[in-house]
């Protein structure tokens, strides 16, 4: 019996790190839903830290490539400076915790908002913002 209740406890410790995969990961973007589930699943008969530690793996290749490609795609974004690409490289390799990957990613998701918050918008998306053409104005 004891078996048993030591599989119950460590399915519990196993609980919260789950439902961040299944459902914050899916959330801010660095799981699929189907990969989430697999995540999640792939948990069971694991020590909890050595469950977690298969995950954060992931977790971090995912935002890295997500990272490296709005910085290829913004020219730099809000992280120009080689200095500052590789202070955010080195924030999510030393991330130790899948709660520390998501709140690291919703931090980075919040620099991307603020920096295209007070990019121009262009002559046109200026003058027309708010503007609504009707079917009967064309």
């Amino acid at each position: 019996m004891s078996g048993t209740s030591l599989d119950n406890k460590l399915a519990e410790a196993r609980k919260p790190v789950q439902e961040l995969v299944r459902d914050e990961c899916i959330h801010i973007g660095l799981l699929t839903p189907d990969r989430a589930e697999k995540l999640a699943n792939s948990m069971a008969g694991k020590p909890p830290e050595q469950a977690e530690a298969d995950i954060i793996d992931e977790l971090r290749n995912n935002l890295h490539k997500q990272i490296r490609a709005y910085i290829r795609k913004k020219k730099g974004g809000p992280w120009k400076s080689i200095k500052q690409q590789e202070d955010v490289r080195v924030d999510i390799v030393n991330t130790r915790t899948v709660r520390g990957v998501i709140s690291l990613t919703k931090q980075l998701l919040a620099e991307q908002v603020k920096w295209e918050e007070k990019q121009p918008k262009g002559l046109f998306g200026n003058l027309f913002s708010g503007v609504r053409v009707s079917k009967g104005n064309r």
